[in-house]
C-alpha cells in the first residue's frame, strides 16, 4: 500500500472488511468485569473510569464495585465509543460514570465488576510459555513484572516443574505478588523481568491460589492440570475448583472462585451431584468433591 498514491487501500479496506466479518462477538453472558485504563472526574459529573469489559454486561442504575479497592457505586451513565448508552457489555469499549466514588483513590490496574464476584490475590497459578527468542533460561524465584489485564504487579515467579525453564519452554508456575492482583481463569498475561526490563514470555492464568504451592510436587501438577484441561468448559471448571476445595465449600465460593453468576455457578453444581462427581454438604449451599471426600475416607 501507499498513502502517498492510494495505491492498495482499496484492497486493504476490503480485506478489513472481510476479517471484521468474521469475528465472532464477544460473550456478554456472566459476570461483569472491566479493567480499569485510565480514571478521570468529570465537572458536573463525578468519577468516570473507561476499559474494555471481558465479560457481562451493565446499565445505567446497576450497583458495582471496584477490586481490590472494595468501593462500591452506582451507574451513573454509559459511552461506548464516545457515544452515550443504555449499556456496556464485553468487548465495546467504555466509560462508565460512577457515584460514591473518590477518583483519587482509583487507579489503572484495578478492576470494575459486580460486587461479591472478584477478589485480588497474591498467588496466582499459570501455564507459562517462554519466547524461544530468550537470551538465559528464567530461573525459580526471578523477580518479574506480571503484566495482567490492565494491572502491572510485582513479584517472584516460583517454577513448579523444574528450576529453571530455558528459551521456548514451558511449565507451571505461581506468581507470588507484592500487591493483590484481579485474574480469572483463561485470563491471558505477559510476563517481564524487574531488571533489565525484558519480556520473557506469557501464557494463561489458571486461577488464584488458596495457599502456596510446593514445586516437584505430583499431587499439585495433577491439580494444574486439571485446572488447565477445564479451562474451555465450565461445567469442568467448577468441578477442579470443588477439588482443589477444603473439603466443604459453600456454593458462592466456587461461583466467586470461577468468576460465574450465582445462579449458573448453582446450576453446575447441581449438574455435579446429578453425575455423582460432587455431593451436598449438610449445611444448605455447601458441597463436597466426592473425589476429595474418598480421599479424607
Amino acid at each position: 500500500v501507499s498513502s502517498v498514491t492510494g495505491l492498495g487501500i482499496p484492497e486493504l479496506l476490503e480485506e478489513i472488511h472481510r476479517a471484521v466479518e468474521a469475528v465472532h462477538p464477544r460473550d456478554s453472558g456472566g459476570v461483569f468485569r472491566m479493567p480499569i485504563q485510565r480514571v478521570f472526574s468529570a465537572k458536573g459529573f463525578g468519577t468516570v473510569v473507561t476499559g474494555i469489559p471481558l465479560g457481562g454486561s451493565t446499565e445505567t442504575g446497576d450497583l458495582l464495585e471496584i477490586v481490590p479497592l472494595g468501593a462500591r457505586g452506582r451507574v451513573r451513565g454509559l459511552h461506548a465509543y464516545g457515544e452515550p448508552v443504555d449499556q456496556a457489555r464485553a468487548g465495546h469499549s467504555s466509560a462508565v460514570n460512577l457515584t460514591d466514588v473518590d477518583y483519587r483513590q482509583v487507579h489503572r490496574g484495578m478492576v470494575l465488576t459486580e460486587p461479591g464476584y472478584f477478589r485480588g490475590s497474591t498467588l496466582i497459578e499459570a501455564r507459562l510459555r517462554c519466547l524461544p527468542t530468550n537470551p538465559r533460561p528464567l530461573e525459580t524465584q526471578s523477580s518479574i513484572r506480571l503484566h495482567v489485564g490492565t494491572a502491572e504487579a510485582l513479584g517472584k515467579v516460583h517454577l513448579l516443574d523444574a528450576k529453571s525453564l530455558g528459551p521456548g519452554e514451558e511449565g507451571f508456575v505461581q506468581f507470588r505478588l507484592e500487591e493483590p492482583a484481579v485474574a480469572a481463569p483463561g485470563d491471558r498475561f505477559v510476563l517481564r523481568l524487574h531488571s533489565p526490563l525484558e519480556t520473557v514470555g506469557g501464557g494463561e492464568v489458571l486461577g488464584a491460589s488458596r495457599w502456596r504451592l510446593k514445586a516437584g510436587k505430583p499431587h499439585v501438577r495433577e491439580m494444574l492440570e486439571r485446572k488447565e484441561a477445564a479451562l474451555a468448559e465450565p461445567r469442568l471448571r467448577v468441578l477442579a475448583e470443588i477439588d482443589s476445595a477444603p473439603l466443604v465449600v459453600p456454593e458462592k465460593d466456587v461461583a466467586v472462585r470461577v468468576g460465574l453468576s450465582g445462579d449458573e455457578a448453582r446450576d453446575l453444581v447441581a449438574s455435579l451431584m446429578e453425575s455423582g462427581d460432587a455431593i451436598a454438604g449438610s449445611r444448605p449451599g455447601t458441597t463436597v468433591s466426592r473425589r476429595r471426600l474418598e480421599d479424607a475416607r
